[in-house]
This record gives C-alpha cells, sequence and structure tokens, in this order.
C-alpha cells in the first residue's frame, strides 16, 4: 500500500499473525477520510458478509461495525 492509495472491496490489504505479548492473532486499524493524518477524521469501519463471535454467540454472514474487542472471520 502506498500513502492515497484506495482500497477496492476484497482486496487483500495484508495477514495477521500472533507474536509478542498477546493471546491471539490481532490487529489495529484506523481509517480516515484523508491521507492527511493533520486533517483526517476518522471513519467507522464496517465489514460485509462475515462471520462473527460476540459474547458466546456466533452470527454469520453479517454487515457489522468493526467494534473493540469483536472477533471476526472470513467466510
Amino acid at each position: 500500500m502506498v500513502r492515497g492509495q484506495h482500497v477496492a472491496t476484497r482486496e487483500k490489504l495484508g495477514s495477521c499473525g500472533n507474536s509478542g505479548n498477546s493471546d491471539v492473532p490481532h490487529i489495529h486499524m484506523y481509517v480516515q477520510n484523508t491521507s492527511d493524518l493533520n486533517v483526517g477524521n476518522g471513519q467507522n469501519q464496517v465489514f460485509t458478509r462475515i462471520d462473527v463471535e460476540l459474547t458466546g454467540k456466533h452470527f454469520e454472514d453479517m454487515t457489522w461495525l468493526l467494534i473493540r474487542g469483536l472477533f471476526v472471520s472470513d467466510h
């Protein structure tokens, strides 16, 4: 990825693994409406067609806002 590059639907952005002091593989990400870090505003991250596990319950093929502590998997 290069600064300012647009992301297409279903485009692979990277891989996730487990290293360091963590119990499970995880990512941290921030999405904003411009590539200028001093001007941009944060945007809600919405994922579609995902499976979600939340408080021991499983939901399939969902459109969901990404929130802290949410476990997701692809199809």
